[in-house]
C-alpha cells in the first residue's frame, strides 16, 4: 500500500507539471499567432503611409523666376509705343473742338491750394505723391485717354509714368501750367526765362559697372487699410497683376532667382 500511494503521488505531480507545460506552451502560440497576424497590419499602414507622401510630392513643384528680366521686359513693353506728352496748343485744340467724345480726362497733380487758383476747365484734382494710391485711382478711367499736368512738367511725367506701369491711357502736358497760362498767380511758381548758358561736351562718357540690381525694400506696415484696386488695364477683376505683385516682394538680399512652390 505505502509503494502504492507513493506511485500515485508521482503521478499526480506529474500531471500537475504537464498541465502547467501544455498551458505555457498554448500561451506562447497563441502569441505567436498575435505577433503573426499583427504584422500584416503594420505592413499595410506603412504602405498607406508611403502612398500619401508620394501623392503630396507630385503637387510640389519649384519654378524658378528671375524677378529683374520680368520687371525689365514689363517695364519696356509698356514704354516700346508710349507717347508721353502732348502740347498745349494740341491739348486746347482737342478740347475746343466740339467733340466731347475724344476729350481726355485732365488731372492736376498740383497741391490742392495751387489747383484751387486755378486750373484747365474741367480738370480734377490729385496730388503727384498719392496718385498711385487706391482711393486715386478708383477716380480713374479705365477706357479713356487721360492728361495730367503740373507746374513745369516734371512732376506731372512721373505721375504720367507711374499711371503708364499700371496700364492707363495716359500724357503728361509738356511744360505743365507755365506752358498753358500766362497768369503767374495760377502758375504758383518762377517763370522759366532763358537757359544760364553752362558748358557742354560732344565726347562720349562711358557707365561703370555692371552694378546690382536695385532691390526693393521690404513691405512697411501701412497706417491705413488698402483696399483692392479698383479693375483696369492691369487689374481686370480688381486684383493687383501677378507680375508687379512678385516684384514687390524681391528679396532685399537675394543674388539669385527666386525658387517658388506652387
Amino acid at each position: 500500500m505505502s509503494r502504492r500511494t507513493t506511485l500515485f503521488k508521482l503521478l499526480a505531480v506529474f500531471a500537475v507539471f504537464s498541465l502547467i507545460t501544455l498551458t505555457g506552451c498554448a500561451d506562447n502560440a497563441a502569441e505567436e499567432t498575435t505577433t503573426t497576424a499583427a504584422a500584416p497590419t503594420t505592413e499595410a499602414t506603412t504602405t498607406t503611409e508611403a502612398t500619401t507622401t508620394t501623392a503630396e510630392a507630385t503637387t510640389t513643384t519649384s519654378v524658378m523666376v528671375d524677378e529683374e528680366t520680368m520687371l525689365a521686359d514689363y517695364i519696356t513693353a509698356q514704354l516700346a509705343e508710349w507717347t508721353p506728352t502732348i502740347a498745349a496748343d494740341a491739348l486746347y485744340e482737342n478740347l475746343t473742338d466740339g467733340d466731347e467724345s475724344n476729350d481726355p480726362l485732365i488731372v492736376s497733380v498740383r497741391a490742392p491750394e495751387h489747383y484751387a487758383l486755378g486750373h484747365i476747365e474741367g480738370a480734377i484734382n490729385i496730388p503727384w505723391k498719392s496718385i498711385a494710391d487706391p482711393e486715386s485711382l478708383a477716380m480713374l478711367p479705365t477706357d479713356r485717354p487721360i492728361v495730367v499736368y503740373c507746374y513745369t512738367g516734371h512732376t506731372g511725367e512721373v505721375a504720367a509714368t507711374l499711371l503708364r506701369m499700371f496700364g492707363y491711357d495716359v500724357t503728361n502736358l509738356k511744360f505743365g501750367m507755365m506752358g498753358w497760362t500766362n497768369d503767374d498767380e495760377v502758375l504758383a511758381t518762377a517763370r522759366y526765362v532763358a537757359a544760364p548758358g553752362y558748358p557742354t561736351e560732344t565726347e562720349a562718357n562711358v557707365a561703370t559697372g555692371p552694378t546690382t540690381f536695385p532691390y526693393l525694400p521690404p513691405e512697411r506696415p501701412r497706417h491705413r487699410p488698402s483696399p483692392s484696386p479698383p479693375p483696369g488695364p492691369c487689374c481686370p477683376t480688381g486684383r493687383r497683376s501677378p507680375r508687379l505683385r512678385l516684384s514687390s516682394r524681391i528679396s532685399p538680399t537675394a543674388t539669385s532667382p527666386t525658387t517658388i512652390t506652387l
